[in-house]
């Protein structure tokens, strides 16, 4: 009975250690997020979002801008979508590190071959604040609705701050207006104020890259 005990004991502990280095068998280049997996750790698949629904941010500060591309909204909408993450998130504010999949544990480098969007998706960005201040982010697609042409990302709770984006595709002529807004939550008064002006530059960035992107290419 002791020796069944223990090999239950002994099996249980190496699927632990199995597992615990599973967790961790990926690689990113980016020392930016070194003290980010230090302080939560390198298991992804515990990675959790900040808010689940809109009862979880109503009470956050919001913002609104709109972003117009001269393309249809069938093209703008599929190019978002479409156009890997590695590209996209390429700006002169942001640098993409990897993604996580959540469905099938996979991870993606910089340099993969990266799938389209997709719900489940966690992605790690560098951003840089100052040319001395750059820090980790990291993301969930938490839902794309190719009928309302609209999609949700929402930050994780191991981010500084809280809260959740959403991009929404509308015809605008012969062209595309796509609504970006934001509720944040930081925590502090001061650095919710100091948010603001920094989230416009980078989401101008990413959305700027976009609209090079597609009307280049008409």
């Amino acid at each position: 009975m002791r020796y069944i005990r223990f090999m239950n004991y002994l099996t249980i502990a190496l699927l632990s250690i199995s597992l615990s280095s599973y967790a961790q068998d990926f690689s990113y280049n980016s020392p930016v997020l070194d003290d980010y997996f230090l302080e939560h750790g390198k298991d992804l698949s515990s990675f959790s979002q900040s808010v689940e629904t809109e009862e979880d941010f109503k009470d956050f500060p919001s913002m609104s801008k709109n972003y117009f591309i001269d393309s249809d909204i069938d093209n703008s909408f599929k190019t978002y979508l479409e156009t890997p993450a590695n590209i996209g998130w390429n700006t002169n504010k942001t640098k993409f590190v990897m993604m996580y999949d959540q469905e099938s544990g996979e991870t993606f480098q910089a340099d993969d071959d990266l799938p389209s969007y997709d719900e489940g998706q966690i992605f790690f960005l560098e951003l840089k604040l100052t040319k001395k201040k750059v820090i980790p982010v990291a993301f969930a697609v938490n839902k794309i609705d190719r009928v309302k042409r609209l999609m949700e990302i929402t930050y994780l709770k191991e981010n500084k701050s809280s809260g959740r984006q959403i991009l929404k595709f509308v015809k605008d002529g012969e062209g595309t207006k796509i609504i970006h807004s934001s509720h944040y939550q930081t925590g502090k008064l001061v650095r919710n104020i100091l948010y603001r002006p920094f989230h416009n530059k980078l989401v101008d960035a990413f959305h700027l890259n976009f609209k090079k992107r597609i009307e280049d290419e008409q």
